[in-house]
Protein backbone atom coordinates (compact mmCIF):
# COMPACT_ATOMS: atom_id res chain seq x y z
CA UNK A 1 0.00 0.00 0.00
CA UNK A 2 1.39 3.48 -1.01
CA UNK A 3 2.04 5.60 1.92
CA UNK A 4 2.77 8.98 0.10
CA UNK A 5 1.41 9.36 -3.47
CA UNK A 6 2.95 12.46 -4.45
CA UNK A 7 6.47 10.05 -4.01
CA UNK A 8 5.27 6.63 -4.78
CA UNK A 9 6.25 5.68 -1.51
CA UNK A 10 5.22 2.27 -0.11
CA UNK A 11 5.00 1.42 3.45
CA UNK A 12 7.29 -1.51 2.92
CA UNK A 13 9.73 1.14 1.26
CA UNK A 14 9.14 3.46 4.54
CA UNK A 15 9.30 0.75 6.96
CA UNK A 16 12.55 -0.59 5.60
CA UNK A 17 14.58 3.11 5.45
CA UNK A 18 12.89 3.55 8.75
CA UNK A 19 14.70 0.30 10.04
CA UNK A 20 18.41 0.99 8.43
CA UNK A 21 18.01 4.81 9.33
CA UNK A 22 17.89 3.50 13.42
CA UNK A 23 14.67 4.85 14.19
CA UNK A 24 15.23 8.24 12.77
CA UNK A 25 11.72 9.62 11.74
CA UNK A 26 12.92 13.10 10.44
CA UNK A 27 15.93 11.53 8.81
CA UNK A 28 13.58 9.01 6.79
CA UNK A 29 11.33 11.48 5.79
CA UNK A 30 14.03 14.01 4.62
CA UNK A 31 15.42 10.94 2.49
CA UNK A 32 11.94 9.87 1.00
CA UNK A 33 10.30 12.78 0.13
CA UNK A 34 7.87 11.78 2.25
CA UNK A 35 5.74 15.07 3.33
CA UNK A 36 7.63 17.22 1.34
CA UNK A 37 5.28 17.86 -1.40
CA UNK A 38 1.59 17.93 -0.24
CA UNK A 39 2.27 16.52 3.85
CA UNK A 40 -0.91 14.60 3.48
CA UNK A 41 1.07 11.26 4.51
CA UNK A 42 3.12 12.77 7.38
CA UNK A 43 0.73 11.81 9.71
CA UNK A 44 0.34 8.34 8.81
CA UNK A 45 4.29 8.03 8.07
CA UNK A 46 4.50 8.87 11.74
CA UNK A 47 2.01 6.73 13.04
CA UNK A 48 3.40 3.76 10.92
CA UNK A 49 7.30 4.65 12.81
CA UNK A 50 5.40 4.81 16.33
CA UNK A 51 4.15 1.14 15.80
CA UNK A 52 7.63 0.39 13.86
CA UNK A 53 9.32 1.47 17.15
CA UNK A 54 6.87 -0.20 19.90
CA UNK A 55 7.35 -3.26 17.59
CA UNK A 56 10.92 -3.58 17.54
CA UNK A 57 11.57 -2.54 21.80
CA UNK A 58 8.71 -5.36 22.66
CA UNK A 59 10.62 -7.53 20.20
CA UNK A 60 13.86 -6.61 22.09
CA UNK A 61 12.04 -7.31 25.82
CA UNK A 62 11.65 -10.83 24.89
CA UNK A 63 14.76 -11.74 24.18
CA UNK A 64 16.62 -13.64 26.84
CA UNK A 65 18.98 -11.99 29.14
CA UNK A 66 22.50 -13.42 29.72
CA UNK A 67 23.82 -12.99 33.22
CA UNK A 68 27.54 -12.65 33.85
CA UNK A 69 28.15 -16.41 33.23
CA UNK A 70 26.90 -16.13 29.63
CA UNK A 71 24.04 -18.50 30.83
CA UNK A 72 20.29 -17.66 30.13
Amino acid sequence: MYLCLCKGITEEQFETAFERSGGNFKDVCNRLGVGSDCGICVEDAYKKAVSQRTHCASELQSIPKINQNNRF
